[in-house]
């Protein structure tokens, strides 16, 4: 398990450490795996959404880069899909995680647990 720093405040206390920054679109990622949170939780974590997600499939939507200790670097989204309105901000919502590979979804699950 990663220690985890976004904007240079470490989240998490787990051995190793993971980069996290907020980047702009997630172009070319696809649907890897969900995960059940709770809007404000995220905006703790990682600030307001950052994602372009066009309002139409994508309401809300953060686009994160992870860089690993070993120099690793995952691209992961976090987003509602085809939501009515901003039920995905109330309560908690099942999100959908987008990347390249299933990697994404591990490293998202570590941070939003951190």
């Amino acid at each position: 398990m990663n220690e985890f720093v976004v904007s240079n405040k470490p989240v998490g206390v787990k051995s190793g450490m993971t980069d996290v920054k907020l980047i702009k679109g997630g172009n070319g990622t696809s649907l890897q795996g969900y995960i059940n949170a709770r809007y404000e939780d995220i905006v703790k974590i990682l600030g307001p959404q950052n994602g372009e997600g066009g309002g139409y499939k994508v309401g809300t939507e953060w686009c994160i880069q992870f860089k690993e200790p070993d120099g690793t670097r995952t691209v992961a989204t976090i987003y509602d899909w085809k939501e009515e309105g901003l039920r995905c901000r109330r309560g908690s919502y099942e999100w959908h995680i987008g990347g390249f590979n299933k990697h994404a979804v591990k490293l998202v699950e570590q941070l939003l647990a951190a």
